[in-house]
């Protein structure tokens, strides 16, 4: 991809390092018990994403790269609503305060983060309204498989057709992306979540027969 624009081969995979090192953090919490209760899991939660947002230097490895220095907050943001998935209630009225705040703080600091909070939970609102959980439920999840394979299609997109524009990259980049996706989902992701929730069940059963 010399002749590209950009000549990355894969511009998305920057994230992944990072994405692990979520994974981790979240791994040593599990461990020391942090995140078993939801208050406990929310105070520890809430540290991290303030931390994030006002002293993102000291969070590693994070600090090192200023564009990463909002991914634990929105990660442990996430994190925090699966583990209060049944004490967290998604209203319009808390969609529409979070947008007023991210309003009136347009010129502070907390720009940014207000934004992200308020995306994310309109986001949550939308996708859990009915009409979208009747009628919007995907049979495969290729949300994953865009991310790492969007960018490498384009960048091939272009190669091939140089002269043409974005609309055109898109136009060809989308369905063959979404494509490799399911491939991705079905060839690759549900065949390890299934392996995930095997060994999950067989260590859980092995744990009961313990303490039993």
């Amino acid at each position: 991809f010399e002749k590209n624009p950009l000549n990355t081969v894969n511009g998305s995979l920057w994230t992944l390092s990072y994405e692990i090192a979520c994974y981790a953090w979240l791994l040593v919490l599990f461990v020391l018990k942090m995140l078993d209760r939801p208050m406990r899991a929310g105070v520890v939660c809430f540290s991290i994403v303030m931390a994030s947002v006002f002293f993102p230097e000291i969070m590693p490895p994070f600090g090192a790269l200023k564009t990463a220095w909002f991914l634990p907050g929105c990660f442990f943001l996430g994190a925090f609503a699966v583990i209060a998935k049944d004490e967290i209630e998604i209203d319009i009225w808390t969609c529409l305060a979070l947008w007023m705040l991210f309003y009136l703080c347009r010129n502070t600091m907390l720009l940014q983060a207000l934004f992200y909070l308020a995306l994310f939970y309109t986001s949550l609102y939308i996708a859990t309204r009915d009409f979208f959980v009747s009628n919007f439920k995907l049979p495969v999840d290729i949300s994953y498989g865009v991310y790492l394979y969007g960018f490498i299609v384009q960048q091939t997109v272009k190669q091939i057709w140089p002269a043409h524009g974005p609309f055109w990259n898109m136009l060809w980049s989308l369905p063959m992306t979404m494509f490799l996706a399911y491939l991705s989902f079905v060839l690759l992701e549900r065949p390890a979540m299934r392996l995930a929730k095997t060994i999950d069940s067989r260590y859980f059963s092995r744990q009961e027969k313990i303490y039993i």
